[in-house]
């Protein structure tokens, strides 16, 4: 079985101000969010592609 979800990575985002400001405050405090990493580590968990598509393990798992 073959899936995509033709957005994948390209759509999955975060609003702008995540990704330009730095955080004013706390442990975080001057960073901005690191998109690509953080869905580079979410797929992984997933057990998803790089690209952001399930695996055909997840279907399987699934029973789809």
């Amino acid at each position: 079985m073959s899936f995509s979800m033709a957005a994948g990575v390209e759509k999955d985002t975060l609003p702008p101000r995540l990704l330009r400001e730095d955080l004013p405050s706390g442990p975080a405090k001057s960073k901005v969010a690191e998109l690509q990493v953080m869905l580079a580590d979410y797929y992984e968990a997933r057990c998803w592609t790089a690209e952001g598509d399930p695996t055909n393990a997840i279907f399987q798992e699934l029973r789809l």
